[in-house]
């Protein structure tokens, strides 16, 4: 497997000729940068094209299968969860959890293809939510609500209990780690 710098300098060797190999660098970059999002537009509109025309075949066939294909395609990196909520929002589907595949309810009714083609899947829900840092108080805080709130029903058990002790230490550590970090920088 090759190292950082191998990588690097087989991609230099590539775009080099008057440049040095940080201009290279630069350039390979900016050139990458380009076509992610240039690649980026087009993943976008391809999906909402193709989110639009199974609405369609569903329309004139009752087939929904192509939205649980559509799902897989797009992998685990991909904004699946902005497509599910655009797929519950205009047709008759829900996603089942169980099957990791959408599901006929026959209590919703189809909105029109209209509808469907207005509302772009990147925005039905609000658009990507803005990044929030790790904050272990927060979270410490979050697991001792969570362990109220399975004492109050009584689900507690050693292993539950187990857990909660692995993820008190490691939030603490971070916590820690950096209050320590706060320190230094001041």
């Amino acid at each position: 497997m090759a190292t950082s710098k191998q990588t690097l300098n087989t991609l230099n060797a590539r775009h080099t000729g008057t440049m040095d190999a940080n201009q290279a660098s630069s350039s390979i970059i900016n050139a990458n940068i380009a076509k992610v999002k240039s690649l980026s537009k087009f993943r976008d509109s391809l999906v909402q094209d193709t989110l639009v025309l199974i609405h369609s075949h569903i329309s004139a066939t009752g087939d929904h299968t192509g939205f649980n294909r559509l799902i897989e395609a797009m992998g685990n990196g991909s904004r699946v969860n902005a497509v599910k909520l655009w797929v519950e929002t205009f047709t008759w589907c829900v996603w089942d959890n169980k099957t990791k595949s959408f599901i006929k309810d026959h209590n919703k009714t189809m909105p029109s293809i209209e509808l469907a083609k207005a509302a772009l899947w990147t925005e039905v829900d609000g658009g990507e939510k803005e990044y929030v840092p790790f904050n272990a108080e927060n979270a410490l805080k979050s697991l001792k609500a969570k362990l109220s709130k399975d004492a109050e029903k009584g689900v507690l058990d050693e292993k539950a209990l187990a857990t909660f002790s692995v993820q008190v230490k490691a939030l603490v550590e971070e916590a820690i780690k950096s209050s320590k970090q706060s320190r230094l920088a001041a």
